[in-house]
């Protein structure tokens, strides 16, 4: 799901356009672009995730910026630092505990209750998304 660049905007809190660059294996290189709430500036992100199976059955997505990928879009302010995970952890045959977190610098001047607004809603929305998503998929 987190590769799949049709579903992502669907999925993700902000996504206004994502597109996968490339794809090896349980790596991913992909680009998107997060509206921003008016007076600021939409971002651009390019990144890099990167999946790996723990003995447990947890599977780790790590993701990172990497901002030379790919030229930034013109009126966008390029995010150059971003770090975080997903964590998948099986519960049981039936339930999988999902834990998402990330770090980000949105470069430029964001508002504090903008900056507030993307730190609260943003990992809710975007979880609740996954949740609906999987649940209408089994």
């Amino acid at each position: 799901i987190l590769a799949d660049m049709s579903l992502s905007c669907q999925l993700m809190y902000g996504c206004k356009q994502a597109r996968l660059i490339k794809q090896q294996g349980y790596d991913y290189w992909a680009y998107s672009q997060i509206k921003a709430a008016w007076p600021v500036s939409d971002r651009d992100l390019s990144i890099y995730s990167h999946a790996e199976l723990e003995e447990d059955g947890t599977i780790v997505v790590k993701v990172s910026a990497l901002p030379e990928n790919v030229p930034a879009a013109k009126d966008h302010i390029r995010i150059t630092k971003l770090d975080g995970f997903w964590k998948f952890i099986p519960i049981d045959s039936q339930t999988t505990q999902v834990i998402y977190q990330v770090a980000a610098e949105p470069g430029g001047s964001v508002p504090a209750w903008l900056a507030n607004k993307f730190v609260v809603d943003g990992p809710f929305e975007t979880l609740k998304a996954f949740r609906q998503h999987a649940e209408a998929i089994k």
